[in-house]
């Protein structure tokens, strides 16, 4: 399930289909890199489950855990699978995907 989970993370902040983007978990590192192909080349990212949240970075970057970086939660509810995130000007945004579809 966390895998979905950080499939439909990185669609939702990327702007990428989840069909075209791959997790696997990197159980010596204790994230789970997700990556997809733009012209030709996978760009990848990390992801991992911290304290009731959801924290990612761009593979060899910084995580993105700053005060003033947006906080990213889900719920399940039933098939469905909702990311939220919410920014530290009070906007939030969300986005839904069906479970089946990750």
């Amino acid at each position: 399930m966390k895998n979905k989970i950080a499939k439909a993370v990185i669609s939702s902040i990327m702007g990428v289909e989840p069909k075209d983007i791959n997790a696997m978990p990197m159980l010596d590192m204790g994230y789970i890199l997700v990556e997809y192909p733009i012209e030709g080349k996978y760009v990848g990212y990390k992801v991992k489950f911290e304290k009731g949240k959801i924290v990612w970075g761009v593979l060899n970057g910084r995580w993105r855990d700053h005060e003033r970086d947006s906080v990213i939660s889900y719920r399940i509810i039933q098939d469905e699978l909702l990311i939220s995130e919410k920014f530290n000007d009070g906007s939030l945004i969300n986005n839904t995907f069906t479970l089946k579809d990750l």
